[in-house]
């Protein structure tokens, strides 16, 4: 078993191949349990099931092996046999936060988001300075639209005193940055790059009304928001969110290149910008909403990052919420808000909605961490 947790499989397979001289795996629990382990360090994950199910017929208390075999059934999106085995897991160990949090995730990843905030909710009764569970249970209760609910989970993290955690019952990302400044709304001013960006605003809209079809609200060359991350797509509650995206951790498109060379410029000379794209953390977009599209409260991924939009196309019956204060756009004008914020998007207006979009890093983070944020493999978010 060491063998395998130092990522050693190349001696923990001989190793194996000597035990089984003297006890064979068929017989032996723990020696199946840990050939699974093998086959699904290679990413054998029918072979490991295999295994692990002999080691659970002779010992069906193993919770290592049905723990593991949950893993290997939802990889394989066998969800109806990950329940059973999750919830057999509860049954051995009531008492134990970890299989409550199991659990909880399977129901999550089934869309059972009732019964998965009850999982984590008795997790949390177990543990309550259980951070995945908080952050999970926060996600599920963003799904049901239970908001109320979700400032009530954060009452009792924040009641829990747990360090680099949550401290705002607004303010719930699953990655969170101890001392910045936090605030849902910021002045543009205090970032200097903004007077920059309003005093390019023309030729930025001259691209956008391009890509719209010369003025005429065409936005077939717009893709739906959620096919790159199908939790963004999540957020919208009725209408159409239609992105177009400029800088991000993946190479330009040379589409962008050749119908956005402005804006791209702009952007990319700004390094708060620029880096934060490179890395992941965040991205720049052109956003575009049409009439009687909600987008519903949620919170970002993480406070290390602030967002400001440009208005581009901006009607009259739009609004932005964030930390609980409501505000409008104005075309040629930008706003910032930290997006770590719970916040949401009304539009009620009879045209569409198009800002440039931009996450940039919060001023309060040193450069030499401007890089991608480790988020333990835990946080099973959705």
């Amino acid at each position: 078993g060491r063998q395998l947790t130092c990522g050693n499989i190349a001696n923990a397979s001989a190793l194996l191949e000597e035990t089984r001289s003297l006890s064979s795996h068929e017989t032996s629990p723990h020696l199946a349990f840990y050939q699974g382990c093998i086959y699904h360090q290679h990413n054998q994950l029918e072979r490991s099931l295999q295994c692990y199910n002999k080691a659970l017929k002779l010992l069906p208390t193993l919770i290592s092996a049905r723990k593991n075999a949950v893993v290997a059934l939802t990889a394989l999106g066998r969800h109806e046999e990950a329940l059973e085995n999750a919830e057999i897991a509860v049954k051995f160990q009531p008492d134990s936060a970890e299989r409550y949090f199991e659990l909880g995730v399977i129901l999550m990843t089934m869309e059972k988001y009732r019964e998965s905030s009850e999982a984590y909710t008795n997790a949390l009764s177990i543990n309550p300075v259980f951070k995945e569970a908080y952050i999970n249970n926060d996600n599920v209760l963003l799904r049901l639209n239970a908001i109320e609910d979700c400032r009530k989970n954060a009452d009792k993290a924040i009641a829990s005193r747990m360090d680099n955690f949550w401290v705002n019952r607004m303010q719930r990302p699953p990655h969170f940055t101890p001392h910045l400044r936090s605030k849902p709304w910021w002045e543009p001013s205090t970032f200097s790059w903004v007077a920059k960006l309003e005093n390019e605003y023309e030729d930025i809209r001259s691209e956008v009304c391009a890509l719209l079809g010369f003025g005429e609200d065409n936005d077939t060359c717009w893709g739906q928001v959620g096919k790159r991350s199908v939790h963004d797509g999540s957020l919208v509650s009725k209408g159409t969110w239609r992105e177009f995206p400029l800088l991000s951790c993946t190479p330009i498109p040379e589409e962008v290149v050749r119908r956005c060379p402005k804006t791209l410029k702009i952007l990319e000379s700004i390094p708060e910008i620029a880096v934060m794209a490179s890395t992941g953390v965040g991205e720049s977009l052109f956003s575009l909403l049409h009439p009687g599209t909600h987008l519903r409260p949620h919170c970002g991924s993480t406070n290390a990052r602030l967002t400001a939009h440009l208005g581009i196309k901006v009607p009259s019956g739009c609004f932005v919420t964030a930390g609980g204060e409501k505000r409008q756009w104005e075309e040629g004008k930008c706003i910032v808000f930290d997006d770590s914020y719970e916040h949401s998007v009304e539009h009620n207006g009879d045209n569409i909605r198009v800002v440039l979009l931009i996450n940039f890093w919060h001023p309060d983070m040193d450069r030499r961490h401007w890089k991608p944020l480790g988020v333990d493999s835990k946080y099973n978010t959705i």
